[in-house]
């Protein structure tokens, strides 16, 4: 899966890994998991877990 987002954003999201320590793959699962529970869908857990 590939994710298209506007320079400046991918630029913010770098800066946002680095200062929590995280990678920014682990943000956009993050907002994946936001966007499956609003639609009342499973997290990203459960799809691994099956």
């Amino acid at each position: 899966m590939t994710v298209y987002v506007p320079k400046a954003a991918a630029k913010r999201l770098k800066q946002m890994a680095l200062d929590h320590d995280r990678r920014i793959n682990d943000f956009l699962q993050e907002g994946v998991d936001l966007m499956l529970a609003k639609y009342g869908q499973p997290s990203l857990a459960d799809f691994e877990k099956k």
